[in-house]
């Protein structure tokens, strides 16, 4: 059974929603292999996702790091995953048969421990998408899918 399959999905009701809060950092235009970026958008693996951040792991500690392959921050990295993991979990079995919504949203550069005094948004700005996503009907729309 798969990893992702397994980890409490069972005990979760049919029409749930799964929201990831990602970040325009997270872009795939940080990554600068284009090999790399044509598999990520033409349909990310969770073990294509799981190598991207092994390679760059394996190449911060080798001192390898090639800054024209992968972004230069690791949060950046980290929000590409972030934002490219609801496609994949998309693609899981118990996810559709469940008609589990899955998400991903940025709210913005916001005012927190984070993002700083000087971000743009207050928290409640920051809230909008991911109450957005929340509110919306408890059925799979595959117009936001």
């Amino acid at each position: 059974r798969d990893a992702q399959e397994s980890r409490g999905l069972g005990d979760v009701y049919k029409r749930q929603k799964i929201i990831f809060v990602g970040s325009l950092l997270g872009r795939l235009n940080r990554i600068k292999d284009e090999a790399i970026v044509k598999e990520l958008e033409e349909r990310p693996t969770r073990e294509c996702l799981f190598k991207l951040a092994d390679d760059y792991l394996a190449a911060v500690r080798a001192n390898t790091f090639n800054p024209k392959v992968f972004p230069q921050s690791v949060y950046a990295l980290s929000k590409i995953l972030v934002n490219l993991y609801p496609r994949v979990l998309m693609e899981v079995p118990t996810i559709k048969e469940k008609e589990i919504q899955v998400y991903s949203c940025c709210p913005g550069w916001v005012r927190t421990d984070l993002g700083g005094p000087t971000a743009k948004l207050s928290v409640e700005e920051g809230t909008v998408c991911p109450f957005y996503l929340v509110s919306l009907p408890s059925k799979v729309l595959p117009e936001y899918q």
